[in-house]
């Protein structure tokens, strides 16, 4: 029996088992996946697996050194967001 994994309908280089190993994921890699396995009676494709690749946010602000005295209040604030690759 053959096996191939497909991302977005196009065959991905090398995937000719039944399991799929990804590493070092980014936004590219997201998206359909199917395995289509081939033997001399035909082929059959397997259900789609949707994959969602999460970014982590990030943190940005000025770098800020406040003297408060004792007793006193401040509010920190900064920018979150998710970077796109």
């Amino acid at each position: 029996m053959a096996f191939q994994w497909y991302h977005e309908s196009v065959a991905v280089a090398g995937a000719t088992n039944r399991s799929l190993i990804l590493n070092n994921l980014n936004s590219a890699a997201a998206g359909n996946y199917i395995l289509v396995a081939t033997n001399s009676a035909g082929q059959s494709a397997s259900q789609t697996f949707t994959l969602n690749v999460l970014s982590a946010p990030s943190v940005e602000g000025p770098v800020v050194r406040l003297n408060v005295p004792a007793g006193g209040s401040v509010c920190l604030e900064a920018k979150a967001f998710v970077r796109s690759h």
